[in-house]
């Protein structure tokens, strides 16, 4: 026995052995059907389903947070706790560090570039012993007569938090705090050798 094709729909005809059978395509749906003994039974097709990439395992929280990488941009608070010259400014000012750590985890030196004023860029080196990041600059720290007088400036930070980068899946510190230790190196006739000390505050923006 041969089935019939039915009236609206377009195929073709297989004979296998004494069992015929026409496998049919829908014109109007695309589905396929398997006509046996005159009966269409529906053929389905599984596709089969894409296996799922396993989610990256970010790292373990580091012990210290020194342990976490010093990178990013962070928002710093100068607070002025003493001095020996006369001082008529604001004792708090901010300032905005972009921190690039010189490997590509963990701690390591640092380039640390302040944004906005007077900015200025500088290197920062890690001291593992001690957990923290130290830097020392020269710059017109005084006025005397309408004249600079230059100072250093010792910088010592030390790491408080680590936060997860989950964008990077590394740790990376998100407070520290720190000290300015500001000396001047000449008197300049107005006061005796300057001398400043700061407390810094910093915190992870970016």
């Amino acid at each position: 026995m041969v089935s019939r094709e039915d009236g609206n729909t377009k195929g073709f005809r297989i004979k296998r052995g004494p069992l015929a059978f026409v496998l049919v395509l829908t014109a109007c749906s695309g589905g396929a059907e398997e006509v046996r003994g005159g009966e269409s039974v529906p053929v389905i097709t599984v596709s089969p389903s894409a296996t799922p990439s396993p989610s990256p395992t970010p790292p373990p929280k580091p012990a210290r947070p020194w342990e976490a990488q010093l990178v990013g941009k962070y928002e710093v608070t100068y607070t002025l706790i003493s001095t020996n010259v006369d001082f008529t400014g604001a004792k708090t000012s901010r300032r905005v560090y972009v921190i690039d750590p010189k490997c590509p985890e963990g701690p390591c030196d640092v380039r640390v570039t302040a944004k906005g004023g007077s900015g200025w860029e500088t290197k920062a080196l890690f001291l593992r012993e001690q957990g923290r990041y130290r830097w020392v600059r020269r710059y017109d720290a005084y006025t005397c007569r309408e004249t600079d007088i230059p100072a250093n400036g010792a910088y010592l930070i030390r790491p408080l938090r680590a936060k997860l980068n989950r964008d990077l899946l590394t740790w990376v510190v998100s407070k520290f705090e720190g000290t300015l230790h500001e000396q001047a190196l000449k008197t300049g006739g107005c006061f005796p050798l300057g001398e400043s000390r700061y407390v810094l505050r910093g915190k992870l923006i970016s």
